[in-house]
């Protein structure tokens, strides 16, 4: 797909700390920039409201997740989950959460930068359930 939307070549790719290197294999002004593509499907786009039992889109939505993790797979995960997990922990908390690790890799770059610390036992804590 990237060569398709005029993505350079993969090897060089996206890693933008490349060296330059001039050979054949890759000459000098080759793009280095990731590709991207997005694709957005909507529902109405795809569905023909002809839902089993009489469901509608959410009922069904719904129960098809609900059969997903049923019949011993109750402790998969779906994609996204992490992501949606760690969103509501976060409006929870009311801000963004970081970990001590975290803080202390922005405490290195504050240094990097003179910019002052930040006090990590003067943070607030947030449990995850």
């Amino acid at each position: 797909m990237g060569g398709m939307i005029g993505g350079g070549l993969p090897t060089l790719r996206g890693g933008g700390a490349h060296p330059e290197i001039k050979s054949k294999a890759f000459p000098a002004g080759e793009k280095r920039t990731s590709s991207f593509y997005f694709q957005v499907i909507h529902p109405d786009a795809i569905s023909t409201g002809l839902f089993s039992n009489g469901r509608n889109f959410i009922e069904n939505i719904k129960a098809v997740i609900d059969d997903i993790l049923g019949h011993g797979n109750e402790n998969c995960m779906l994609p996204g989950q992490p992501e949606a997990q760690n969103a509501s922990h976060t409006a929870k908390a009311g801000g963004l959460l970081f970990s001590t690790a975290e803080v202390e890799a922005l405490n290195e770059i504050a240094d990097e930068a003179g910019m002052p610390r930040f006090n990590i036992a003067a943070l607030g804590t947030y449990d995850v359930p």
